[in-house]
């Protein structure tokens, strides 16, 4: 597969509001697992250009799938963190597409 662009996927250290340090979250591009994320770190994901399906799961949960268009010789930045507010996670936990949320830019 010739590469051509990147999808970089950062994980922002957002203190309390992601509470749980240890907690390891899963990159997939396009069904595939490619980059698992800590605190405060970030994945460079080679990919061609075109459109692109990205997701972030923690276990069972995550978010939903985020379509990019990766531009030739582009990259595409996106920050996963948890969705809603620290006082709606309680209930967010149980949506398997609601916990995390993907956000471009």
């Amino acid at each position: 597969m010739e590469h051509s662009g990147r999808i970089v996927v950062h994980r922002p250290d957002l203190g309390w509001r992601d509470r749980n340090r240890r907690a390891v979250y899963q990159v997939e591009v396009d069904g595939a697992r490619v980059a698992e994320l800590s605190r405060g770190q970030q994945a460079e994901v080679p990919v061609t250009a075109g459109a692109h399906e990205v997701r972030a799961t923690l276990g069972w949960a995550g978010s939903p799938v985020v379509q990019v268009e990766v531009p030739t010789g582009q990259t595409v930045r996106l920050a996963v963190e948890p969705a809603g507010s620290w006082m709606q996670t309680s209930w967010r936990i149980w949506q398997r597409h609601g916990y995390l949320q993907l956000v471009q830019g």
